[in-house]
């Protein structure tokens, strides 16, 4: 039994994470093989070839298109290496690895921040402003998620294609972890650019929209030169055969997610309503991802208030777009009875 300080809150519902509410069903657990075979051998490169396979047709793009990683953070690694520029600018509030990335690997970083009074939506306005910042800056590197964490703002194709060919001399990538959870041709609609865009690079994952964050395994979709630059820098065996063989079976079964989806529909579409009725607070959710932003007008520490109830949340004072604005980013319960908690637990916050 883990040890518990006494002055530290009891947590009975931790809503803090950008994943845990879409699962997979038990019969692709039925079907993973777990056996002393597998395990005592290298992984298999067919196997390996075979995903990649699998996704270039499922987003319509060539097999040497698509690379895999461990999760998408290993590419945002790579690609901050491999570009080895000296500026960069991530669109902020964002995905933290975005920005952090950039310190890492001695970019001078900067950031161009989405508007709260347009709710933090990508509008055209917003979209002329950060082209007209790009093209002062001149980054080697542009950031973009889209649906955005924590907010669920979708940057338009029509609007990335627009970023693509005015800055030719900028690696424009569209972090799209999200995407399918509110748009199943989102991902395709990125994806399709990027034979004519070769500045273009589309991160994916099978952690947030498939439901196996713990295996780690992502993909890259670009141009077949970034990919064979960046699949150089690779280990050979980068991802182990056990996550190649829970992704396939995930493609295989890939039924589950719409089921899984419209859980977390119904449930933010409950919670969207209900909190509408409570005047004190913003919430945030420009799109049917699997999380929402809130705060309360009357109070910053809306996140302490929470935790006092027993419900983690992501604190986001300290996020680059989002500093001192008291929000939290929450994640939809998958339980009902956790939406009636939480629902019940911002009423009594006054």
């Amino acid at each position: 039994m883990p040890i518990r300080h006494s002055a530290e809150p009891f947590i009975s519902l931790d809503l803090s994470k950008a994943e845990g509410n879409i699962l997979v069903n038990s019969e692709i657990i039925g079907n993973f093989s777990f056996d002393p075979t597998m395990l005592a051998l290298l992984p298999s490169l067919d196997a390996y070839l075979n995903l990649r396979q699998s996704l270039s047709q499922l987003y319509g793009v060539s097999v040497d298109e698509v690379i895999l990683g461990n999760g998408s953070d290993e590419f945002i690694e790579d690609v901050a290496r491999i570009r080895n520029g000296k500026v960069s600018i991530t669109l902020v509030p964002t995905f933290e690895r975005l920005y952090e990335v950039n310190k890492k690997f001695g970019y001078v970083a900067h950031e161009f921040a989405f508007s709260p009074d347009d709710n933090f939506h990508y509008t055209d306005v917003l979209h002329k402003a950060f082209m007209d910042k790009i093209e002062k800056l001149e980054p080697n590197i542009i950031w973009l998620c889209s649906p955005v964490n924590p907010t669920g703002s979708i940057i338009d194709p029509e609007q990335v294609r627009e970023l693509a060919a005015k800055f030719p001399d900028s690696w424009l990538i569209v972090d799209a972890a999200f995407a399918d959870i509110v748009d199943a041709n989102l991902t395709k609609k990125y994806s399709a650019l990027i034979r004519k865009y070769d500045n273009l690079l589309i991160l994916n994952s099978f952690s947030k929209s498939w439901g196996i964050a713990a295996v780690r395994i992502g993909f890259l979709l670009t141009n077949k030169a970034i990919a064979q630059r960046i699949m150089q820098q690779h280990v050979k065996f980068n991802v182990n055969a056990l996550a190649v063989d829970m992704a396939r079976l995930c493609l295989e079964h890939d039924e589950y997610r719409t089921v899984e989806y419209d859980i977390v529909h119904k449930h933010l579409a409950l919670l969207r309503s209900a909190v509408t009725e409570l005047p004190e607070y913003v919430f945030i959710s420009n799109s049917d991802i699997n999380m929402f932003c809130l705060n309360n007008h009357n109070r910053t520490d809306l996140h302490e208030r929470l935790l006092g109830a027993g419900i983690k949340t992501k604190n986001l004072n300290k996020m680059p777009g989002m500093q001192d604005m008291g929000f939290c980013r929450i994640l939809v319960p998958r339980e009902r009875a956790d939406v009636d908690m939480l629902l019940k637990a911002l009423a009594d916050i006054t």
